[in-house]
């Protein structure tokens, strides 16, 4: 079962706003050949939201594919996507990464008629709010891959695209492998990244930038116990390799962590 991100800002115009968000199916197959595919739309395509905030919203619970699930700010809120169950992020108090706002309203977090993952920064109650979904079922190794559809460029230079995964235990530095797509607020800056964490440890990271009007890409990264190979491709049957890179110092192991 596949689905679809959609990543949207309202112009964001203040540092660090993040965006997450997935698209796609995962497989199972035998040890380091599990494939987890993940698209996001962003800007015009992708629906992103700000990962700063959240306020309990006056709207309706959100049904996805049939099931009503919270959307109150008291209880988790799940959606079904991808043919797996993911909580949508909310906090009261600004949080990791950022630190931000998290909102889990459906004005931020919700699916589209064809199934496709929309993720949406929007600006209420004074501050921004941002998106983020955690996969429930921890993957560990295998190939992880993230499919955009917006062009690079349309994201604000203050916002943060982060497609990774995370587990809030310190071990092996969360467990946090990234691929990045942000200006860090440099207009002119190069626009996406590789990161192996720590990302002060100079052979931990991969700076590069994508292509102009970019509107289709795969990103990702296949993990292995002693190696993390990253990439960025047009999209397509035979994509055209943008950018690559192994890391092999500092690998983290598998356990607990999540897609996000």
């Amino acid at each position: 079962m596949t689905g679809l991100l959609k990543l949207t800002s309202e112009n964001p115009r203040r540092r660090g706003l993040n965006f997450s968000g997935f698209r796609g199916s995962v497989q199972h197959a035998p040890p380091f050949r599990r494939s987890i595919t993940v698209a996001a739309h962003s800007a015009l395509l992708l629906l992103l939201s700000v990962l700063f905030g959240f306020q309990t919203p006056s709207v309706k619970p959100a049904t996805i594919r049939g099931k009503v699930v919270a959307d109150n700010g008291m209880l988790p809120r799940t959606i079904s996507f991808s043919g797996y169950e993911w909580r949508v992020k909310s906090s009261a108090d600004r949080v990791g990464p950022g630190p931000n706002y998290f909102s889990d309203s459906a004005k931020n977090v919700w699916l589209d008629k064809r199934q496709r993952l929309h993720l949406k920064i929007t600006h209420r109650h004074g501050r921004w709010e941002c998106a983020e979904v955690v996969s429930m079922q921890s993957f560990g190794y295998g190939t992880y891959r993230f499919y955009l559809e917006t062009a690079s460029e349309s994201i604000d230079p203050n916002v943060t695209l982060g497609l990774f995964t995370w587990n809030d235990e310190r071990a092996y530095h969360h467990r946090e492998i990234d691929v990045e797509v942000s200006r860090w607020a440099k207009a002119d800056n190069e626009d996406a990244q590789f990161v192996v964490q720590p990302f002060t440890t100079p052979e931990n990271i991969v700076r590069f930038r994508l292509p102009v009007h970019l509107r289709s890409s795969v990103h990702g990264f296949i993990w292995k116990p002693d190696s993390v190979y990253a990439f960025s491709q047009r999209a397509g049957p035979n994509g055209e390799t943008l950018r690559d890179h192994t890391f092999t110092a500092g690998i983290p192991r598998a356990g607990g962590e999540n897609a996000r």
